[in-house]
């Protein structure tokens, strides 16, 4: 099979999008449907209930969406930011969430990182001013190989991360989610608006085809372990005062026992393990790069990524290796990955195992 393209021999197996060129390819001829002797799970008139409930939810969520993107993008509401960027005000509330973290009765993410990410917003909105149009002195001043096209939308990525790592219920967990949220939609918008950004190199279809929809499904798994218990911290006794009848002094006595209280320990998920940032970073980065569409201009390197992010995942779960239940179900995440970027680099982005080849036996 040849690409319809560039004409190049494509690899085993069927191929939504040429390796070599990046262009799609026509969709290729229905499946036949199962013959009468298939039976099927469920019955005619579940399927319809079910179908009818995900188009209803489907069209839920698209009415949401829809209303949000909306008011983000209302003319009134981008002509009272400067340079009409969303993504200053995700800089700002960001910010906000840095501040009030420093209070004592509230957690952050530390002093090192907030001023990282303070002086990173920093530039980022100084990029976002200059592509909006603001003129100002001080925003000359600032060197230009500081301030690289991709900042904004690493920084973007970065802010996710944290967002990841600090998400419960709470007012600086919020504000994270929100400033990830109006950074990636903005980032977003501008990748596929302007004809020369990185957005033309990424298809967030493609990242749901074949094998590659393993990566997805894993990373998926390993997030949600990272939330449960990955190691438990021991319990310990504390010493006190107590009163005691003594028959030498016929009465009471107070003396010190150095183990009267005893405080059991307590559950450490997965977030809270040391290099869980880097570990989180590299699951996402591995969807990004599911996702990206070749072209034939990427370099050698850029094939062995998907390996090097796996494997770190793999070190973050050999240095936290256990058998508490998040830490093997990252394991089965893993091992998803790693079928996924197997078949991958032989050349088989679709075959017999991937999902929907499976689903389609399972119906049979």
């Amino acid at each position: 099979m040849h690409c319809q393209h560039c004409g190049k021999a494509l690899p085993e197996g069927t191929h939504r999008f040429c390796p070599w060129c990046g262009q799609e390819q026509a969709a290729p001829a229905p499946a036949p449907a199962p013959g009468p002797a298939g039976q099927p799970l469920l019955s005619p008139e579940v399927q319809q209930q079910a179908a009818a409930a995900a188009a209803e939810a489907k069209k839920v969520a698209a009415n949401v969406a829809q209303e949000v993107q909306r008011a983000l993008n209302d003319p009134r509401f981008r002509e009272a930011i400067p340079g009409r960027s969303l993504s200053l005000v995700g800089l700002a509330v960001m910010g906000m969430a840095i501040l009030i973290s420093a209070l004592p009765w509230f957690s952050g993410i530390g002093l090192l990182w907030s001023v990282i990410m303070l002086a990173g917003g920093a530039l980022v909105a100084v990029i976002e001013l200059r592509n909006g149009g603001i003129q100002h002195g001080a925003l000359d001043s600032i060197p230009a190989n500081l301030l690289h096209p991709l900042l904004p939308p690493v920084f973007a990525f970065l802010v996710t991360v944290h967002a990841y790592l600090q998400f419960s219920l709470g007012v600086i967990p919020l504000l994270w989610a929100g400033a990830a949220g109006l950074l990636v939609y903005d980032q977003v918008q501008k990748a596929k608006l302007a004809p020369d950004s990185f957005g033309r190199y990424f298809d967030p279809r493609l990242a749901w085809y074949g094998y590659r929809k393993y990566i997805v499904v894993g990373v998926t798994i390993c997030l949600l372990s990272l939330f449960m218990t990955w190691s438990a911290s021991a319990g310990h006794y504390t010493g006190g005062f107590e009163s005691r009848y003594s028959s030498y002094y016929d009465g009471y006595v107070s003396e010190y026992n150095f183990a009267k209280y005893y405080w059991p320990g307590w559950d450490i998920s997965g977030r809270s393990m040391s290099f869980a940032f880097f570990d989180v970073a590299a699951l996402l980065a591995l969807v990004a790069w599911s996702a990206y569409r070749g072209n034939g201009t990427a370099p050698s390197w850029f094939n062995h990524l998907g390996a090097g992010l796996a494997g770190v995942a793999a070190l973050f779960w050999v240095l936290h290796i256990g058998t508490y239940l998040g830490v093997l179900l990252f394991l089965l995440g893993l091992g998803l990955i790693g079928l996924a970027l197997a078949m991958i680099y032989q050349g088989k982005q679709t075959g017999e195992y991937d999902l929907d080849h499976l689903m389609g036996k399972v119906r049979k």
